[in-house]
């Protein structure tokens, strides 16, 4: 009777320990199944935010595009538009009697001291730069005008040292219908003006 009950309790036994076994195995895969789903979550994840990336690099480039292609057509217009006005001026004064009369009576010979600060002023707006520059940069630029206000032309004279923004400086004073008169009333045939990127 006693081997009997041993018999019994060594098999109750050993079928405890195969259920333990099993209990243990199955959280075993259970794990392995979580760790592999996290690991296939993230690899998703991650294709996911390169796909983003790659869209919002491809769209960020296109809108680059474009707005260039904007500043391009406009900075045609403008160069155009002062282009006919000059050509206006110099018929009328063609017409008016000889090569020197352009309205030198109505012109002042030199600006006023402060008339840089005025050239300034009426710029800031075009100042319009594709990208950021560094704001201690500075342009010279010397600006001829016609007595309307209109820009002959305009000339660096002393280079921020850095060929983009220098070229940024001179679309802006282009994007610029008319200069301001001087505390005169008057517009003075040349100006100066200093131009940096805004800050």
């Amino acid at each position: 009777v006693v081997k009997q009950a041993d018999i019994a309790t060594a098999q109750k036994k050993k079928q405890e320990e195969k259920k333990a076994d099993e209990q243990k195995k199955k959280l075993a895969e259970k794990k392995l199944e979580d760790q592999e789903r996290k690991l296939e979550d993230k690899k998703l994840a991650d294709a996911k935010k390169k796909e983003d990336a790659k869209k919002l690099a491809e769209q960020k480039k296109k809108d680059d595009l474009a707005r260039k292609e904007a500043e391009r057509r406009e900075d045609l217009a403008a160069q155009k538009n002062r282009n006919d006005q000059i050509a206006r001026m110099l018929g009328q004064a063609g017409a008016s009697g000889g090569p020197e009369a352009r309205g030198s009576a109505q012109q002042s010979s030199g600006p006023s001291a402060g008339y840089g600060s005025r050239l300034a002023a009426r710029l800031k707006p075009n100042i319009r730069p594709y990208k950021d520059f560094p704001s201690n940069l500075k342009t010279e630029v010397s600006i001829r005008m016609l007595p309307d206000g209109t820009i002959s032309s305009r000339k660096i004279t002393q280079s921020s040292g850095n060929p983009e923004w220098d070229e940024e400086a001179l679309k802006a004073i282009d994007r610029m219908s008319v200069v301001p008169k001087d505390v005169d009333g008057t517009v003075p045939s040349y100006g100066d003006v200093v131009i940096s990127p805004p800050k």
